[in-house]
Formats: C-alpha cells, sequence, structure tokens
C-alpha cells in the first residue's frame, strides 16, 4: 500500500471563507498524490470546515467527488464550527462509500449558536466508551487501512481494537489538527510493535516540517519519519506530501 500523508500550512482555514482555496488546493493535492502512484491521500484534521452539517457535508462532497473522479482513495477532516466538533471522511474506489465519522476522543464540545457548553450525559458518555471499540476502516487495492482522528492515537482502548481487528489494517493514518507539540511518538510505537504501520497529516506553522511514519522493520523502532517530500502544492496552503509505502 502507498499512502501520501500531508503537511499544510496553518492552523486550519476557522472559517468557510478560506474553504474555495483549501479546495483548490486539495484537488490539486489529490493529482499529485495520483501522479506519485499513492493509493491514498491523507489530508489533516479540520481540513476544510462548515458552520453546519448541511454545509460541512456539501464542502465534503466537493472533495469526495474529486477523489472519485481520479479513482483516488482519500481521507481529510472536516471541522463543524456550529459546535465545534470534528469530524473525518474518507471515501476509496474500492468501497464506493463516503464515510462520515465523529471524533471520539473530546468529551466536552461548545455550542456556538447559543453560547453552552455541552458536556455529556451518563447515556451519552456510555455510548462513547462502546464507539472506542468501533474500528474505522477503508479498503484500497485488497488492502486495509484504519482511520484516527487526532487524539484518537492516545486511546489505548482504540488502539487495540485495530490490533485485535481481523482484517488487521496494513497502516492506520491519524488526521492531526495541529502537529505542534502533538507528541505522538509512544502511540506509534506500540501499534508498530504489533506489526501495523501509522501515519499523521497535520497542520504546521512553517516548511519542511516532519512527516511522523512509523513502519514495522524499518527505521529505528519503525521510525522512518522525515522533513523531506515528494511534492508540493504552493497554495495557499502551502502542502507537502510524502509517499510511504507499507
Amino acid at each position: 500500500m502507498k499512502v501520501a500523508i500531508t503537511t499544510v500550512g496553518c492552523k486550519g482555514p476557522e472559517d468557510e471563507s478560506k474553504n474555495e482555496g483549501r479546495l483548490k488546493a486539495g484537488k490539486l493535492a489529490m493529482a499529485k498524490a495520483k501522479s506519485l502512484g499513492a493509493d491514498i491521500l491523507v489530508l489533516p484534521g479540520g481540513f476544510v470546515v462548515g458552520n453546519d452539517s448541511e454545509s460541512r457535508q456539501r464542502i465534503a462532497n466537493a472533495l469526495i467527488d474529486e477523489a472519485r473522479s481520479l479513482e483516488l482513495a482519500v481521507v481529510f477532516g472536516v471541522d463543524d464550527n456550529s459546535w465545534p466538533q470534528a469530524y473525518g471522511y474518507a471515501w476509496s474506489p474500492v468501497d464506493k462509500i463516503a464515510y462520515c465519522w465523529e471524533e471520539r476522543s473530546s468529551t466536552r464540545r461548545w455550542n456556538k449558536r447559543n453560547d453552552q457548553q455541552i458536556i455529556l450525559t451518563d447515556n451519552e458518555w456510555d455510548a462513547k466508551l462502546k464507539s472506542y471499540d468501533e474500528v474505522r476502516l477503508i479498503m484500497t487495492e485488497g488492502e486495509v487501512a484504519g482511520v484516527l482522528l487526532c487524539g484518537e492515537l492516545f486511546n489505548e482502548r482504540i488502539r487495540n481494537a485495530f490490533i485485535k481487528c481481523s482484517p488487521r489494517p496494513k497502516i492506520v493514518v491519524d488526521l492531526i489538527h495541529r502537529g505542534h507539540g502533538f507528541r505522538s511518538a509512544s502511540s506509534m510505537k506500540k501499534l508498530c510493535h504489533y506489526g501495523i504501520a501509522s501515519a499523521c497529516s497535520a497542520h504546521v506553522q512553517k516548511n519542511y516540517a516532519m512527516k511522523r511514519c512509523y513502519i514495522p522493520g524499518k527505521g529505528n523502532d519503525g521510525n522512518v519519519s522525515t522533513r523531506g517530500f515528494d511534492d508540493i502544492i504552493e497554495g495557499p496552503p502551502r502542502i507537502e506530501l510524502k509517499r510511504f509505502e507499507v
């Protein structure tokens, strides 16, 4: 499996006015990933944003339609500013299904519409705990990739669900919002110990930022991370692409 991960300039779009430029850059990144021979392109958490569920779905469909036209698997994040809440979307030419997953690592949300903090009830908390056992997978060319949203990488129960599932994913990709200060090495090493590769795409504050990737049997304890890239979209936003093969 050949996976193109990305580092994307700036923290994130934050408002819908920046979606147009990000959509253009994201579509160019898909074309670049395709030319690199990648099976799947991974864009960060919150790559684009909506102000409600309808606008969030509409902006996600624009990226999925482009992936469909290129016959390229894609995973990306869309934030919903009305809560706020993070979502991950995925599509592959094998599954031919548009997936949408809500981030599970957050226990409190803020509803901007009425300026209230939303705290989970006991039943909602029980449902969230059960969701930790859900494995979020997409198929690509006969192989399986797992999908995580931001801090889910640090959740042992979520990681264990991938380790125990069958078929076990070849790689788990994490859609990070901010790469700065994201201490992922320990969790990525744990997945590597069980024969599962992992990689992260993130928003970053500088050029040549680290592209995090761990592959069993390679590098130092599986660490093949690099600041280099195979291709670039000047943007804005600037997108650096690095292809890894697992």
